[in-house]
């Protein structure tokens, strides 16, 4: 076990790791209809941000094999969160595999799942994302982000992750 590991072990059993709900930004997502609904979330003080791998969700879920969750397994064990994740918030069924390795690793947190039904090709990582949810989004009528995100800032209060809305600002005063 490296030493950044053995602290986080330390960290997690003292009750020290911050929170988090951790954001998985779809790719492009400059020009994606989701744009303002994940700026939202992201302005939360107990929200991260993950981009995805520089090659990509799609490269990865087409690889063969056993192949792409060992490289969502090596990128979720690399990732330098400063906290404890609670919630993983996925948008798309090819962010599964990403969102699936840090599940593993974080044995309390829990998956927020967005994704549509998706072409054939990513069907059985939306089913899996699916079996998997806490919590499903996506369906809401078109409205303010912040409206659509109302469920989410919901739970995510409800799970100790600051929020800077609800209430959870003054939870910590």
């Amino acid at each position: 076990m490296r030493r950044h590991e053995k602290k986080a072990v330390k960290a997690r059993q003292e009750g020290l790791l911050r929170p988090l709900c951790v954001v998985l930004v779809p790719a492009r997502l400059e020009q994606s209809p989701l744009r303002e609904r994940v700026d939202d979330l992201l302005t939360a003080p107990g929200a991260v941000r993950v981009e995805p791998a520089a090659f990509g969700y799609n490269t990865t879920a087409r690889l063969p094999g056993r192949l792409p969750e060992a490289i969502a397994a090596g990128q979720a064990k690399r990732m330098p969160l400063r906290g404890e994740p609670r919630a993983i918030v996925a948008f798309e069924p090819r962010q599964y595999l990403l969102a699936g390795a840090l599940l593993a690793l974080y044995e309390g947190s829990e998956l927020w799942y967005g994704g549509e039904d998706p072409s054939a090709r990513w069907g059985e990582l939306h089913e899996a994302a699916l079996k998997r949810a806490a919590l499903r989004f996506g369906g809401e009528p078109e409205q303010d982000p912040h409206e659509r995100n109302r469920a989410l800032w919901q739970r995510m209060e409800g799970l100790g992750v600051e929020s800077g809305r609800l209430g959870s600002e003054r939870a910590r005063q």
